[in-house]
């Protein structure tokens, strides 16, 4: 038994010293192939698939697959080098081994599903001449931990990267117009993203389920966000609506349930159905005018809102508006011509006042569910009173400071009213007219009395 380890000893010498102890072999190759289009591909022993050629791989799917699929598991890493155009359609799908792959300098399109479920893929750098990623492309690569997509990008498709969910931070520098639907959807790692200056739109479900998204900027610019573009994002407490948002979709922010408040800018005239619904969190939300409708439920199980306040320019909110906002105290309406949908305030067990404008939509809804409606048109739910009211004659102007209350809550003078004085000089009656601004329409006047100096209180001294 030594003596034949002895001689394989030395006959691995000898094999040394023939090809030199400075060279390693080169792991060979386990499984090769030409396709049809002479793009060639092997699989060698260290778990390398190589793919070599000019111009573009094929394209495959479930009826077709590529030719190294059946040999997936023997595949640690890919390589397309420098001549291949485009990896096709469904090119590496499933490969679950594979850690890391390096694309050549001359790719310029990575097609739809090339490597989806690729669920050990680490990493991936894109080459600088990369123009296109096609739909679901990374669909489901779970262990992918940073995704940047470079700004040589032009074209995106739906779901590029869906389902990373291993992902923690996005950066899109594309030149992109649209962030693609569903491009981070169910990421649900993914704390901080990085979006485009070019972007006018936000796709749907862009980044629904991102449950850890918590540090996201909308570019200024951006116009739309699609239905569900935000929704299920558990750790968003804030975000910042920028002023050239002109709609905001059917369950853009739905159960965001860390949303604490959020101010809605002038330029917002839609907001669709659900937009904000079972934000369970949400305290405070603040519209500007220029709202016109809000779809059905957009409030729905908002159990942290104790207020809302609706400008004068919305003309129609959908159904079930604020349906099960049980902390619901109040509700203003500034609309007069306001139409307002069925079961707004159904189980708002708490709702107590309701303010608005006499015969409107918000007056009847105030009697539906036996709320206290005050009115900002009645001139009886408005107080005047004043510092002083009466006065003796000293030839200045008497201008009382005036206290106005609109249903026992004090308005600000200059802001919420104006204040005019009349004959506030000479002995006599004067008056001060106070005339409501804004949503208070009213007019109060109140007089007081001016009286004659007391002539045996005037004296006299002669020279």
């Amino acid at each position: 038994m030594k003596k034949i380890i002895k001689n394989i000893i030395l006959s691995a010498a000898f094999i040394l010293l023939l090809f030199g102890a400075g060279q390693t072999a080169q792991a060979a190759d386990l499984y090769s192939g030409t396709c049809s289009n002479g793009i060639k591909w092997s699989i060698n022993t260290d778990g390398r698939l190589l793919i070599s050629g000019s111009g573009d791989m094929m394209d495959y799917s479930d009826d077709n697959y590529a030719p190294w699929y059946q040999h997936r598991d023997s595949i640690t890493q890919i390589t397309v080098l420098t001549g291949i155009k485009s990896i096709g359609t469904g090119a590496f799908y499933n490969c679950q081994k594979a850690t890391a792959i390096t694309i050549g300098s001359t790719v310029t399109s990575i097609d739809s599903y090339a490597f989806k479920d690729c669920t050990g893929l680490n990493y991936v750098v894109f080459p600088s001449a990369l123009n296109e990623i096609g739909d679901y492309a990374f669909y489901g690569c779970t262990n992918l931990a940073a995704i940047s997509v470079p700004s040589s990008v032009t074209k995106i498709g739906e779901g590029a990267f869906a389902s990373c969910s291993g992902a923690v931070s996005a950066t899109v520098t594309a030149s992109i117009t649209k962030l693609p639907d569903y491009i981070f959807n169910n990421c649900a790692y993914l704390s901080t993203v990085t979006l485009p200056a070019s972007i006018t739109e936000i796709g749907t479900a862009a980044f629904d389920s991102c449950k850890k998204l918590s540090n996201v900027t909308i570019p200024n610019g951006v116009k739309i966000l699609n239905a569900s573009a935000f929704a299920d994002c558990e750790a968003l407490k804030q975000i910042v609506i920028p002023d050239s948002v002109t709609t905001i979709g059917d369950g853009a922010f739905g159960l965001c349930s860390g949303l604490t408040s959020i101010s809605i800018p002038s330029s917002v005239e839609n907001i669709g159905q659900s937009a904000f619904a079972y934000c369970t969190a949400l305290e405070k939300i603040t519209f500007s005018s220029g709202l016109k409708s809000l779809g059905m439920g957009t409030f729905m199980g908002c159990t942290a809102l104790k207020s809302l306040e609706f400008p004068d320019t919305v003309a129609d909110t959908g159904t079930m508006l604020c349906y099960g906002c049980t902390e619901l105290e109040e509700v203003v309406f500034l609309g007069k011509n306001i139409s307002i949908g069925d079961y707004s305030l159904y189980a708002c067990s708490k709702i107590a006042r309701i303010y608005g404008y006499s015969n409107t939509a918000a007056q009847q809804l105030a009697a539906d569910y036996n709320c206290t409606f005050y009115a900002y048109n009645q001139a009886e739910n408005y107080s005047l009173e004043l510092a002083n009211e009466q006065y003796c004659y000293d030839g200045n102007e008497k201008s009382p400071d005036v206290t106005v209350k609109f249903c026992g809550s004090t308005l600000s003078r200059g802001t919420d009213y104006t204040v005019s004085y009349f004959n506030n000089i000479n002995a006599g009656t004067a008056s001060v007219t106070v005339t409501g601004l804004g949503r208070y329409t009213f007019s109060l006047k109140k007089t007081y009395t001016i009286t004659q100096k007391n002539i045996a209180e005037v004296k006299c001294s002669l020279d």
